[in-house]
């Protein structure tokens, strides 16, 4: 049980990280975060992170499982336009909702390129974790 939580608690200051980076110091990547209400930036950077992990991990969950046979029939490419499904409802979320930040992204091409890094990202994160 110990494991677990720490397991948890280690995800969710990697995934804080991995945005964090990915929006401060690789601006090739098109992914920017706007701070317009002036909070915290760990504060905001934790919300990101929420939002990112429902998405990212439940609902992400949930898709996949529902598209095993287009995924089987189409060798697997399907979880790379689940990946930018994902992203772009991130955005969207984020940016309809009143909470204070935005967050941008770049065309599909450029979203594809993130979603790439990232899914490198969290593949390194569980074998580390």
């Amino acid at each position: 049980m110990l494991r677990l939580i720490a397991h948890f608690v280690g995800s969710i200051i990697a995934n804080a990280v991995i945005l964090y980076i990915v929006s401060e110091y690789i601006p090739e990547l098109w992914f920017d975060v706007i701070n317009q209400a002036g909070t915290n930036i760990y504060l905001m950077f934790a919300i990101l992170w929420a939002v990112f992990w429902f998405f990212n991990v439940v609902l992400k969950g949930i898709i996949k499982i529902f598209a095993i046979p287009f995924s089987i029939l189409t060798f697997w490419l399907s979880s790379v336009i689940i990946n930018i499904a994902i992203i772009y409802v991130f955005w969207y979320v984020m940016n309809t909702s009143n909470i204070g930040i935005q967050v941008t992204i770049g065309n599909l091409i450029e979203t594809l390129i993130l979603s790439v890094v990232i899914s490198l990202a969290y593949f390194i994160l569980k074998k580390i974790l």
